[in-house]
């Protein structure tokens, strides 16, 4: 029995680890990862989370709503806070690698960069492209990432003292005293990483629209708006350039084709004119009747 235990229990937790970029309830939906990633790029979301306080809740809500409408129900309004600070804490590291490099305006205008700051760049934060025309419009000038792991409206986020008993219950399960640890490994411990949270362990505490009412005024701001990719609107653009071009070169053509049948019948016509007029002429016809009958085709 005290072998298979721990087995049992390895067993039950990799069942409550469900990946954020790959939860999507249909074939092509939307997953956890997904919906605030599209929540932040429509303008001035991200803004009320981060001003913070009863801003940042009622942010964390909309999304938690938002999640619920695509059929994601197993995620907590604190899971999705934490992920978000860690998608801005990505940013902020990519932000100052950027900045170091020298690079930060000409990666910000798409232009052609180093290979290898790309591949650093996008190691650091694999959204970089798709959160920059919103987050770097924000300051975070003097931030460091480990700055935005923590969050300073705990009185006005239930969820955020919520976590946090049930984080001191866990350390004192574990013999811990929460006095007893370095302020240094308490906030090591806030610290996680983006690829560590695309698995989560849903436990009691977690909320769902299966077990609580949704906020309605939330609710009603959940329509996920898919904003494209600057690629991808140069595309569009460029096809439906070349689409009138086409139109332009298919209406010419007609034009053309028109103009050179009109002039095959004319010259058709004259041709047998003159035909007409020399068989007339060669039985002795008089040139006044001819003219009459059949006058000369103007070219």
């Amino acid at each position: 029995m005290k072998q298979t235990a721990p087995a049992s229990r390895e067993a039950t937790k990799s069942k409550r680890l469900i990946p954020w970029d790959s939860d999507n309830s249909e074939p092509n939906g939307l997953t956890s990862m997904r919906v605030p990633l599209h929540w932040i790029r429509v303008s001035g979301n991200y803004a009320s989370w981060h001003k913070g306080g009863k801003d940042r809740v009622g942010a964390v809500k909309t999304i938690y709503a938002a999640l619920a409408r695509h059929r994601i129900t197993h995620r907590s309004v604190g899971a999705i806070d934490t992920k978000i600070k860690a998608i801005v804490k990505q940013f902020v590291a990519a932000l100052k690698l950027l900045t170091e490099e020298g690079l930060l305006s000409d990666y910000l205008d798409q232009e052609d960069s180093d290979g290898r700051v790309e591949r650093r760049v996008l190691k650091r934060c694999p959204y970089y492209r798709l959160l920059a025309p919103v987050l770097s419009k924000f300051s975070f000038h003097g931030k460091t990432p480990k700055d935005w792991t923590t969050c300073d409206d705990s009185e006005d986020s239930d969820y955020v003292e919520q976590e946090a008993s049930t984080a001191v219950t866990k350390r004192k399960r574990k013999g811990e005293s929460d006095e007893r640890r370095p302020i240094k490994q308490r906030t090591l411990d806030a610290i996680v990483d983006l690829n560590e949270h695309d698995q989560t362990e849903e436990g009691p505490n977690s909320q769902s629209c299966a077990g609580q009412s949704c906020d309605p005024d939330a609710a009603a701001c959940t329509e996920i708006v898919t904003i494209p990719r600057q690629d991808e609107q140069e595309e569009e653009v460029d096809g439906q350039e070349c689409e009138l071009q086409i139109k332009r070169y298919r209406v010419a053509a007609e034009k053309h084709r028109f103009e050179m049948e009109e002039r095959r019948r004319e010259m058709t016509m004259r041709a047998d004119t003159m035909l007409t007029r020399q068989v007339l002429k060669s039985r002795r016809v008089a040139k006044e009747e001819i003219d009459q009958v059949l006058p000369i085709p103007k070219v």
